[in-house]
């Protein structure tokens, strides 16, 4: 497979890097304010990466994969007589991300008031997804510009999109997404590396049964 194909499942960051980019002043603000309890969780502080150029990798993470490196059986690379494995660990200490907590697991497959509970108007009644762009012109539009909190979970909603789950296959969000940082008090609560890991640890696997063209998850482990 070509470096394009087996890699763009990694270019989410971008998305997450325009959107803040486009924010106003004042909302950032608020959101890195270290007097702001509600602000300090481990999401957030993941904006801190958001400058890292993913695309910059691409050759690099194709030559492993193409390259036969990634044992999908005993999920491991192999260097020669050298292992290497990705753990729990690696996540923890690389993203900051809590391995331990309430599991991500999706209750339901899908929550068609979602998006309306944060957004409002009576608009997104029964909608499932929403495209990636349509949710950032939301958040900047004049009418939602003083909505704080509404604000705060496309932020989170699209840091899940980049760094928890990051696919290949739409730019979209997920309606079941969102009953993970609707209560932005219980955001540190759940296990979002062990997540991340079991995420990437699939999107290996399945890439390299031939089950996906692209390898689904977050690869700066590997920077």
């Amino acid at each position: 497979m070509s470096n394009s194909s087996s890699t763009r499942g990694a270019g989410k960051l971008s998305q997450l890097s325009q959107l803040w980019k486009a924010l106003d002043s004042d909302f950032k603000d608020h959101i890195l304010d270290p007097e702001n309890p509600e602000n300090q969780n481990c999401l957030f502080r993941l904006l801190s990466m958001i400058d890292v150029e993913p695309d910059m990798m691409a050759s690099f993470i194709a030559s492993i994969f193409d390259g036969d490196y990634y044992n999908s059986e005993r999920q491991i690379f192999l260097f020669g007589t050298h292992a290497l494995g990705l753990t729990l660990e690696d996540v923890l200490y690389i993203t900051g991300l809590p391995i331990k907590g309430e599991p991500v697991l999706y209750k339901n497959a899908f929550d068609d008031g979602a998006f309306n509970r944060v957004f409002g108007n009576g608009r997104f009644l029964r909608k499932t997804t929403l495209p990636v762009k349509e949710i950032m012109n939301i958040v900047l539009d004049k009418d939602h510009v003083e909505d704080y909190r509404a604000r705060k979970i496309v932020v989170l909603l699209i840091v899940l999109f980049a760094f928890i789950a990051p696919n290949n296959n739409k730019h979209e969000i997920d309606s079941v997404s969102v009953q993970f940082v609707e209560n932005l008090d219980r955001i540190d609560d759940y296990a979002w590396g062990a997540a991340l890991l079991a995420y990437l640890y699939n999107g290996m696997n399945r890439y390299k049964k031939n089950i996906l063209m692209g390898i689904f998850g977050f690869f700066l482990f590997f920077s």
